[in-house]
């Protein structure tokens, strides 16, 4: 889908794809960079959401990670983009892709997620769910539709036998 990137990855063994779960949620490098740069952003309302639920899984790949932090090093600077990574890792779900994949997208397939949260028209696209429909159950969207009909306890019902009680995290910015 991306074009001209750079798919190395220090990785040598590939994951099997994971069973879909409805609660693992891939969010892209554009909407991962928005949740830094922009307080006010659908991308930050959408990362608070989910980081307040502990069993929300967010999954991502080395290389999805890379892409994410060599951006915000270029956009920011190199202690900003440490400083991402070094919070980002202990929250994501490491998952392994082959170098070839779209880093979202393998990491989906790879790690069991059901749903894409990304910025990137050529995935949010009719032809990217067409080309989807079949292969694995995702759902792509832009971070404003997914707040949209994003619903905790909904979801926690889909998992769980017991009452949602809601967030079981302090929002980010109560975090050290």
């Amino acid at each position: 889908m991306r074009e001209n990137r750079d798919r190395r990855s220090t990785a040598t063994a590939v994951d099997e794809p994971g069973d879909p779960s409805p609660v693992r949620i891939v969010v892209d490098v554009d909407v991962l960079v928005a949740d830094v740069f922009n307080a006010s952003s659908p991308a930050r309302t959408v990362m608070d959401k989910l980081w307040e639920h502990s069993w929300i899984k967010l999954v991502g790949s080395d290389q999805l990670l890379t892409e994410t932090t060599s951006l915000l090093s270029t956009v920011g600077d190199e202690s900003l983009a440490t400083a991402w990574r070094s919070l980002i890792e202990e929250w994501r779900t490491p998952v392994t892709h082959p170098n070839q994949d779209h880093p979202a997208l393998g990491s989906a397939y790879r790690g069991g997620a059901m749903h894409i949260l990304s910025y990137d028209k050529t995935l949010t696209g009719p032809r990217t769910a067409t080309a989807l429909q079949g292969r694995f159950p995702v759902s792509i969207r832009t971070p404003d539709a997914f707040n949209a009909i994003f619903s905790p306890s909904s979801l926690y019902q889909e998992i769980s036998d017991t009452k949602y009680d809601g967030p079981d995290r302090l929002p980010r910015k109560n975090q050290s």
